[in-house]
């Protein structure tokens, strides 16, 4: 599958060279996100967290674990100051001495993949979302 992406303001519009009709999946911050294709092999890519998912708790619960993991703490007032923003920009402005590169990608990719198998187990729909 050839896959090509034009920015458009905020929106990522993709052109697919297959069929597809719709897939979910997480990018590197960890939002939701969701590809809906239509007959003409034209996606829409959506971002609905805060609209239709509320990954806040998921999101928090998953720096909580992956911060005890390594001797961190990670209260609710820290995550709520940092949220929204990449891991690597939280860990290097409030971690004193903050790690190297290698070891902020590793401790991401597995707060990621904590948070993927959370919400996988709990999805966490906005009030009104399943009606839709």
């Amino acid at each position: 599958m050839e896959v090509s992406a034009h920015r458009i303001s905020s929106r990522v519009k993709f052109r697919l060279t297959s069929r597809h009709v719709a897939h979910t999946f997480f990018d590197t911050f960890g939002r939701t996100l969701i590809l809906l294709m239509s007959k003409p092999t034209f996606g829409v890519l959506f971002d609905v967290d805060g609209v239709l998912i509320d990954s806040y708790g998921a999101h928090l619960k998953t720096w909580q674990i992956c911060c005890q993991r390594y001797g961190r703490e990670c209260t609710e007032e820290q995550f709520a100051a940092g949220f929204g923003r990449t891991s690597r920009e939280v860990i290097r402005d409030t971690w004193q001495n903050p790690p190297d590169d290698d070891f902020i990608k590793a401790f991401d990719e597995e707060k990621e993949e904590l948070y993927r198998d959370l919400v996988a187990n709990d999805f966490p729909h906005m009030p009104g979302a399943r009606e839709l």
